[in-house]
């Protein structure tokens, strides 16, 4: 049925306008901490850790420091939480870049299964039902990280994206039309912190490489 469209909820999603508002803080927090530790660089891995660690307190994403190591900083030394020490380490391997974390969450590098679980496309999903079922996931108020290594992309870099409710994205939504023999497949919402692109927007990566994209929810 939904919700009434009073000023403390929002039709069709399962999160007040309270809890709505804390995700869009939280994020821009994490966005902000990212480009602080690499303001002249890619920034999508330290956004994505940090948002899980302002939203959660969760430090899971944070690469196994080293802590005598200046490159530290780069990687999320710099945060200091209400109960942290200033390195925050937690179980990504190290230097804890997108590969990395691709690397970790695919099986191929450090376990991070207790904690996030694949969102798996159905055999017999089509692409769009997919990609709603994970916006409506992230509606609801689950995180939901997508993750990319670089040697299924024209760049050099991995990149890492988490999921937001949609009602937080401005603009035009990507529509992926004729993509995988499919009409309209719409791109979810994500916090983006590309090289140049830090903000919370639709998803807008190419169609050659979105289909190699792997998603996992978090399940603390």
């Amino acid at each position: 049925m939904g919700y009434f469209d009073y000023q403390t909820f929002l039709i069709k999603e399962g999160l007040t306008a309270d809890e709505l508002s804390t995700y869009q803080i939280k994020a821009q927090e994490g966005i902000n901490a990212g480009e602080t530790w690499n303001p002249t660089g890619y920034a999508c891995n330290n956004a994505v850790r940090a948002y899980l660690y302002y939203k959660e307190y969760d430090k899971i994403l944070f690469p196994e420091t080293k802590t005598n190591e200046a490159e530290n900083f780069r990687y999320g030394s710099g945060l200091t939480g209400p109960n942290d020490d200033t390195v925050l380490k937690g179980e990504i391997s190290w230097d804890g870049t997108a590969d990395k974390m691709y690397n970790d969450f695919t099986g191929s590098g450090n376990d991070l299964s207790g904690d996030f679980t694949e969102v798996t496309k159905g055999t017999t999903e089509t692409w769009k039902k997919y990609f709603e079922r994970l916006q409506k996931e992230a509606d609801k108020g689950s995180i939901i990280v997508g993750v990319i290594h670089s040697s299924l992309r024209t760049s050099s870099r991995g990149h890492v994206v988490a999921l937001m409710p949609k009602s937080l994205c401005s603009g035009t939504r990507l529509v992926f039309n004729n993509w995988q023999g499919e009409k309209e497949v719409e791109l979810p919402c994500s916090i983006e912190a590309g090289a140049a692109e830090k903000l919370i927007k639709w998803f807008s990566q190419s169609k050659d490489e979105t289909n190699y994209y792997k998603w996992f929810k978090y399940e603390k």
